[in-house]
């Protein structure tokens, strides 16, 4: 685990401006974003299509729920 925290000279740093201690090291989050050399966050796709696949599988079948009841 330190490894994550020691792998870059500098480490990014997410914090809530209206509550600075509100804060969690991009190292520690769950979802490890990664970002390029001139610091713009990398976009990856195949992720962001993984992660829709249960909130979309949940609005189908909540729709054929419905569906079923109306007909």
């Amino acid at each position: 685990m330190v490894e994550r925290l020691t792998d870059e000279r500098e480490e990014p740093l997410l914090y809530d401006p209206e509550n600075p201690d509100d804060a969690v090291m991009l190292d520690e989050a769950p979802s490890r974003p990664r970002f390029d050399e001139s610091g713009a966050l990398v976009a990856r796709p195949v992720a962001a299509l993984l992660a829709m696949i249960l909130p979309a599988l949940v609005i189908a079948v909540n729709t054929l729920v419905l569906l079923v009841k109306l007909g």
